[in-house]
């Protein structure tokens, strides 16, 4: 899979929270759908961020390290939120300031349509991969990927809602999860019930099927049978172009690169 290597972000423009970090902020917010926080603010050259409030350890060592964590989400990448800023709140808090990514949540734009298609469901996927792997290169893991933490903006672009909270998943844990969250937004298996037929459309439905396998990979009980991210998004794509329920002896495919 190629690589989409996280680039460190120039520093953004101030961005208001209400509170006392508001006034360390310098602006103003205010209340917004669509906000991790139920805030979004704007800042002085019109960059747009969410604002998430975390609480705050009580410990200096854990205060610090959480800040350090947060700090070190800051990198740009096509398909993950970046944290623009971490301002001190009330003593009890921390005002994470987040890139703000206008659209539905993957599970509204669910909630508002049929089952996505095989080819659909990958274009959703990939991107999603193409985050956890940056993540994943920094020795991080998202662990808490499900429906709601990935956005798709009004032009189709897919973002991943970056890990706000220090997490002891794996990677493979990650896998599962990504794998979990597609499982839910495709037509059941064919085979699972009677009720569940094949889609009418042939090319359609060897698509489904050989998404259907590598989904059930990904999902294994054992971490270590699951693939790796990249290889995972890699034959999910593969599905495509080489359509059949058993992609073990395909060759790998060469998914397009996130930019």
């Amino acid at each position: 899979m190629p690589s989409s290597s996280r680039r460190p972000r120039p520093p953004g423009p101030s961005v208001a929270v209400r509170g006392p970090a508001h006034a360390a902020a310098g602006g103003a917010a205010h209340p917004a759908p669509g906000g991790v926080g139920g805030g979004v603010g704007r800042g002085a050259a019109g960059a747009v961020c969410e604002v998430a409030l975390l609480a705050a350890p009580a410990d200096p060592g854990a205060r610090a390290a959480l800040v350090e964590h947060l700090r070190g989400l800051g990198g740009e990448h096509d398909h993950l939120a970046a944290v623009r800023g971490v301002v001190a709140g009330d003593g009890s808090s921390l005002a994470v300031l987040v890139d703000h990514v206008g659209g539905l949540r993957l599970d509204e734009l669910a909630a508002a349509r049929e089952p996505l298609r095989a080819g659909e469901a990958v274009t959703v996927l990939v991107p999603v991969a193409q985050a956890l792997t940056a993540l994943h290169r920094e020795g991080r893991s998202h662990g808490a990927l499900d429906a709601t933490s990935v956005v798709v903006a009004p032009d189709g672009r897919t973002v991943l809602r970056p890990p706000l909270a220090p997490t002891t998943a794996s990677s493979a844990d990650d896998v599962r999860d990504l794998a979990r969250t597609v499982l839910g937004l495709v037509p059941p298996p064919a085979s699972s019930h009677p009720a569940h037929a094949a889609p009418p459309d042939p090319d359609e439905a060897r698509a489904l099927a050989a998404l259907h396998a590598e989904l059930a990979v990904a999902l294994r009980d054992d971490p270590a049978a699951r693939p790796a991210v990249g290889t995972f998004a890699a034959r999910c794509y593969g599905c495509l172009l080489y359509p059949s329920p058993s992609p073990r002896g395909r060759s790998r495919a060469r998914m397009p690169a996130s930019g």
